[in-house]
Protein backbone atom coordinates (compact mmCIF):
# COMPACT_ATOMS: atom_id res chain seq x y z
CA UNK A 1 0.00 0.00 0.00
CA UNK A 2 1.53 3.15 -0.93
CA UNK A 3 1.72 6.25 1.81
CA UNK A 4 2.92 9.44 1.75
CA UNK A 5 5.54 11.01 -0.35
CA UNK A 6 6.76 12.71 3.19
CA UNK A 7 8.80 14.84 4.19
CA UNK A 8 10.40 12.84 6.27
CA UNK A 9 9.57 9.03 5.95
CA UNK A 10 11.09 6.19 8.03
CA UNK A 11 10.38 2.73 8.62
CA UNK A 12 10.32 1.48 12.26
CA UNK A 13 9.42 -1.66 14.29
CA UNK A 14 7.96 -0.01 17.49
CA UNK A 15 6.08 -1.56 20.83
CA UNK A 16 3.07 0.01 20.34
CA UNK A 17 0.25 -2.73 19.81
CA UNK A 18 -0.31 -4.07 16.68
CA UNK A 19 -4.00 -3.21 16.14
CA UNK A 20 -5.50 -4.38 12.42
CA UNK A 21 -7.24 -2.04 10.18
CA UNK A 22 -7.62 1.82 10.22
CA UNK A 23 -8.04 1.56 14.23
CA UNK A 24 -4.44 0.63 14.16
CA UNK A 25 -3.13 4.19 12.37
CA UNK A 26 -2.77 6.35 15.66
CA UNK A 27 -1.09 3.78 18.38
CA UNK A 28 2.55 4.71 17.68
CA UNK A 29 4.68 7.10 19.65
CA UNK A 30 7.85 7.88 19.86
CA UNK A 31 9.06 5.77 23.01
CA UNK A 32 10.57 2.09 22.10
CA UNK A 33 11.40 2.35 18.51
CA UNK A 34 14.26 0.84 15.89
CA UNK A 35 14.60 2.60 13.29
CA UNK A 36 15.05 0.76 10.02
CA UNK A 37 16.08 3.50 8.11
CA UNK A 38 14.47 5.44 4.82
CA UNK A 39 12.04 4.11 2.62
CA UNK A 40 13.03 3.44 -1.42
CA UNK A 41 9.71 5.21 -2.32
CA UNK A 42 6.24 5.80 -1.08
CA UNK A 43 5.04 3.24 -4.01
CA UNK A 44 5.56 -0.85 -4.00
CA UNK A 45 7.76 -2.31 -1.53
CA UNK A 46 10.92 -1.66 -0.11
CA UNK A 47 13.02 -3.96 2.31
CA UNK A 48 14.47 -3.02 4.92
CA UNK A 49 17.16 -5.60 7.31
CA UNK A 50 16.31 -6.23 11.07
CA UNK A 51 19.29 -5.68 13.16
CA UNK A 52 20.45 -9.13 14.66
CA UNK A 53 20.07 -7.75 18.16
CA UNK A 54 16.50 -6.27 17.56
CA UNK A 55 14.17 -8.76 19.22
CA UNK A 56 11.02 -8.89 17.49
CA UNK A 57 8.30 -9.86 20.35
CA UNK A 58 9.01 -6.77 22.04
CA UNK A 59 8.70 -4.43 18.74
CA UNK A 60 6.30 -6.11 17.37
CA UNK A 61 4.48 -3.33 14.90
CA UNK A 62 5.74 -1.65 12.05
CA UNK A 63 4.91 2.02 10.94
CA UNK A 64 6.08 4.58 8.52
Amino acid sequence: MPTSDGPLLEAWLADAPAVAGTAGWRVFDDERHVSLGVPKGNVGSSNHPIPPDVDRAELPSVSI
